[in-house]
């Protein structure tokens, strides 16, 4: 009995690691395997997680959560991750699936936060921003809820208070840049503060990989046939032709701010969002 224990664990431990990896066939026999040791719940649930990642496996990956909640049906975890499967798959379902994990753990940290971004999905703002502030109030620091429940008020005509939540989320997330700095920087170019947008698009910049930066510094759409041909044969590694295309399509070369660059960071980053499989 003790040694199946241990190799159990030492399955699940596998499992665990190939997920972290992106193996997930490797994932997918560790947690069969650990299953047909006896696992139990946390078999089903690993499969599950296995599945989630997994194209076309989400009927699969609903059926091992399914069993794992059979043997506990009050598993935060395991119910979190069935809601998380159904966000895109089935957004109605995965309404009621966060509202059932915020029934199991009303203090969840990220299940309200969810719901809010599921009714913003169905434009529907006011119930949205309900949901990001019922986060905030369990999770203040909760990044994301502040960031999308300042955009929210800045659609619907209250500014003053968006801009207030989108400058904490900028302080909470710190000098590592992210989401929060891209919505500040966007709200500041609107305002005309070009230089402190600026800068908050440089740290956002700076959070990303290479590839993903490699989007926003693209000049395909303002750039000629020829002047991406000539690009493409003549840049430096440093990319000085590419600094100097941006210059000439600076409308104010005497300032120290590029508005023209900064209006495409805004548009490449809305089309990453809305668009992120580049169905666009």
């Amino acid at each position: 009995a003790s040694e199946t224990s241990d190799r159990v664990e030492q399955l699940l431990a596998e499992g665990e690691a190939a997920l972290s990896a992106d193996d997930l066939e490797a994932a997918e026999a560790a947690f069969s395997g650990a299953l047909d040791l006896g696992a139990g719940i946390r078999g089903h649930y690993g499969l599950g997680k296995a599945y989630s990642a997994a194209p076309g496996r989400e009927r699969a990956a609903e059926r091992s959560f399914q069993q794992a909640l059979k043997l506990d049906p009050e598993c935060v975890n395991v119910q979190y991750h069935l809601a998380l499967l159904y966000t895109a798959w089935r957004p109605k379902k995965a309404v009621r699936a966060f509202k059932e994990v915020l029934a199991l753990d009303p203090g969840h940290g990220d299940a309200a936060y969810r719901i809010g971004c599921l009714y913003q999905k169905r434009r529907d703002p006011h119930e949205a921003l309900t949901w990001f502030e019922k986060q905030l109030r369990t999770t203040p620091g909760h990044t994301l809820a502040r960031v999308e429940a300042g955009r929210v008020l800045m659609g619907l005509g209250d500014p003053e208070a968006g801009l207030a939540h989108l400058e904490q989320a900028v302080k909470v997330a710190g000098p590592a840049g992210g989401p929060a700095h891209l919505a500040l920087a966007c709200a500041r170019l609107d305002e005309g503060a070009f230089e402190e947008a600026h800068e908050l698009f440089r740290v956002y910049l700076e959070s990303l990989s290479e590839q993903r930066q490699e989007a926003f510094h693209d000049p395909a759409f303002h750039a000629s046939k020829e002047d991406l041909e000539l690009l493409e044969r003549h840049d430096t590694p440093s990319g000085d032709l590419r600094q100097r295309f941006w210059v000439g399509l600076d409308p104010t070369p005497l300032t120290e701010t590029n508005e023209q660059l900064l209006e495409h960071y805004r548009r490449v980053a809305f089309a990453l969002e809305h668009y992120p499989r580049g169905d666009h």
